[in-house]
């Protein structure tokens, strides 16, 4: 899913936690490492240049596995001495959306399809949707939209009340 999608989930499933910030932070984080990969995929830099940056992959896998996050969860817990939530829902949530809805299609050498088990296992889990897609950009934004205009706009009941 793209990088403000996902904000946007975090912040109204996090909404009513006090950790609704470093949720969203840590919905973030897997996408982080795509940044470069990004920019030399629009800029449409040399095909060279693009081969070396499929390295990166690797690293995006990392950041989109289940096996790390539970890692990175597990370490911070110890350390914190109490379950650090904020990184367990916000990564996992991420991990999650992106797992639903990466299906199909390869942009700059990236395959499709969630790799939970990775550096352990290359399995690969197909998405049921491709959020590239306008079907599902629309529907997407228009749950977003619907929703953030329900809970956040001041809707004056009386006025409705006396008609």
């Amino acid at each position: 899913m793209d990088f403000l999608s996902h904000i946007l989930w975090a912040n109204l499933l996090f909404r009513k936690k006090e950790w609704k910030y470093e949720g969203v932070f840590f919905a973030l984080i897997p996408d982080i490492t795509f940044v470069p990969i990004l920019a030399f995929f629009i800029l449409k830099l040399d095909s060279e240049l693009i081969q070396v940056f499929r390295t990166f992959w690797k690293v995006t896998f990392l950041s989109h596995s289940v096996l790390i996050m539970l890692v990175f969860f597990a370490t911070a817990s110890i350390y914190l001495k109490r379950y650090y939530y904020p990184l367990f829902f916000g990564w996992g949530l991420h991990i999650l959306i992106d797992t639903i809805t990466h299906k199909g299609g390869v942009r700059a050498g990236f395959p499709s399809g969630a790799r939970w088990f990775y550096p352990v296992s290359t399995l690969k889990i197909e998405g049921l949707v491709n959020y590239e897609t306008l079907g599902f950009m629309v529907i997407n934004w228009l749950a977003l939209i619907l929703i953030y205009a329900y809970l956040y706009l001041p809707l004056n009941e009386q006025k409705y009340l006396k008609h």
